[in-house]
């Protein structure tokens, strides 16, 4: 049996399942200051972008794009922040965060600063749900172009 695909522990531990694309499986981190995104294409052992193909490559850039239009959309952010570190865990994903000048890190980069405030059960499902409905219209309004 050929081996599936598996979230790392860290990443499944600070984030929430949002939704599935083509190639990514899509988590928001657990930190209401920021909305912030991760996508994490759907490919066993991956831990470098040169390691998905040409055509996966495009894949996850028009995912990265969607998820931007999501995040302009519900929040109107002054800056769409995008990147992909992995120091800390290896399996390559990706960044998507909504800045604001008033967030606790601006002007410099969010990753560990604190404090990280998780989203209070109600809230989190209203963000969800805004969420998950969002990059729905977003996948019609594609579709139709």
């Amino acid at each position: 049996m050929s081996p599936r695909f598996e979230l790392d522990h860290r990443l499944a531990a600070d984030t929430v399942e949002v939704t599935d694309l083509s190639l990514c499986h899509v988590r928001l981190m657990n930190d209401r200051a920021v909305p912030w995104l991760l996508l994490i294409p759907r490919k066993v052992n991956l831990r470098e972008l040169y390691q998905l193909t040409k055509k996966e490559r495009g894949q996850l850039m028009d995912e990265v794009v969607l998820s931007q239009h999501v995040l302009e959309a519900l929040f109107r952010p002054e800056k769409l922040n995008i990147g992909a570190l992995g120091n800390m865990v290896n399996q390559f994903h990706m960044h998507v965060i909504a800045r604001f000048r008033l967030d606790r890190a601006w002007p410099n980069a969010i990753w560990n600063t604190t404090p990280i405030v998780r989203y209070p059960g109600d809230e989190m499902e209203l963000m969800l749900r805004s969420l998950r409905a969002e990059f729905s219209q977003e996948l019609v309004k594609k579709a139709k172009h």
